[in-house]
């Protein structure tokens, strides 16, 4: 189609209300998502006890036993993976990279759904999103070493978003789950199969 032809179908004032529009519409779904996350993390935190998480720290093998299976075992195991299948560098690279990322917030949902060790799950999550401020960096460089990028230095990480994101999005509504089962414990106990039926909803 001739540029002025798609000048005419598609007007400036057009093409910017439909930016605005697609702007309001991710922002909307961002606070949306957000709230639905924290409300989701709360409700996991009412099945968290201090004694509990006392005790997950008291098991410093089963953390680094954790630590070493999540960021050195799986990305070894997925590169032997992506070498016997013979892949392109481009998957090869993704997969590593993506086998080294840390242990979401919706394992400790998962945890809660299947009346896990929540307290456990929320120590490993946790301790998991601290290593990877570290072992992110590396699967970068490993990463880059395998597409053959020249560039030098070590990949820029957003330090200080990741731990707004994980205190904001984890640790706060754990914290809020766990003060609510502290301070009203008969109610959460009574009203427990229901908020998980409510959150199997979902």
């Amino acid at each position: 189609m001739p540029i002025f032809w798609q000048h005419a179908a598609c007007p400036q004032p057009f093409l910017q209300q439909r930016k605005h529009l697609v702007t309001k519409v991710t922002v909307t779904l961002n606070i949306m998502i957000n709230a639905v996350v924290f409300a989701t993390m709360t409700l996991v935190g009412t099945d968290c006890t201090l004694e509990g998480l006392q005790d997950s720290l008291r098991r410093p093998g089963l953390m680094i036993a954790v630590g070493l299976g999540q960021f050195l075992v799986v990305p070894l195991f997925m590169f032997g993976c992506v070498y016997l299948l013979d892949v392109s560098v481009i998957i090869t690279a993704g997969l590593i990279l993506v086998s080294s990322c840390p242990a979401g917030a919706i394992s400790n949902t998962y945890c809660y759904l299947i009346r896990g060790n929540v307290s456990l799950s929320v120590s490993l999550t946790t301790i998991s999103n601290i290593v990877a401020l570290v072992a992110t960096p590396m699967s970068l460089l490993a990463v880059r070493g395998i597409i053959g990028s020249k560039s030098s230095g070590l990949p820029l990480i957003p330090f200080i978003p990741m731990l707004r994101e994980l205190g904001l999005m984890m640790l706060v509504p754990l914290l809020i789950g766990t003060i609510i089962r502290a301070r009203i414990p008969k109610w959460v106990l009574v009203h427990r199969q229901s908020l998980r039926k409510w959150l199997w909803s979902w």
